[in-house]
């Protein structure tokens, strides 16, 4: 699936290289409103297909080499679908803490943040089409917004850290 607010490659472009053909184009998917179940599958699964295992794989090369050098990679990807069934997930809720808690998971910082796009995408659709009322009421009841201001102050405080080694290592 591709992150609502941003595109995928997967579908609108051809090229070649050698003899072997690489089919690249555009598609978004947005959760329905009913449940996680009943979500369209995005065309653009059918030119690229990531499973968890492979974006744990580029999570870990953050963790090792720095986001800046994967994080392009990981931004043309169809949007990693774990972290879209536990965005969207009712039963139980998303435990926004662990999820915007850049210490809670391999990749840090640039995983929560790779988690706030997806949550963006839910609450301004990219196509202009009015939010998901229900989802948007869950979110705030489940504690969404009180976890991205945690989040932003522990942004902050990496940030302004004087030990740039500490810095590299969080982020």
């Amino acid at each position: 699936m591709c992150l609502p607010g941003r595109r995928s490659l997967a579908g609108a472009e051809h090229g070649s290289r050698g003899d072997k053909n690489l089919f690249l184009g555009a598609a978004w998917v947005q959760p329905s409103s009913d449940d996680d179940a009943s979500r369209a599958p995005s065309k653009a699964l059918a030119g690229i297909e990531v499973d968890d295992a492979q974006f744990e794989v580029l999570w870990s090369c953050i963790a090792r080499c720095g986001g800046e050098h994967v994080w392009p990679l990981v931004q043309l990807l169809p949007t990693q679908r774990s972290v879209l069934e536990e965005v969207t997930a009712h039963d139980p809720p998303p435990d926004w803490a662990r999820l915007l808690r850049p210490n809670s998971m391999i990749g840090g910082l640039w995983r929560a943040m790779y988690t706030l796009q997806v949550v963006d995408g839910i609450l301004f659709p990219p196509d202009g089409s009015e939010p998901n009322r229900e989802w948007t009421q869950r979110f705030v009841s489940t504690g969404g917004p009180a976890a991205v201001l945690t989040l932003t102050g522990e942004f902050a405080a990496l940030v302004s850290e004087p030990a740039a080694g500490r810095v590299a290592s969080q982020v």
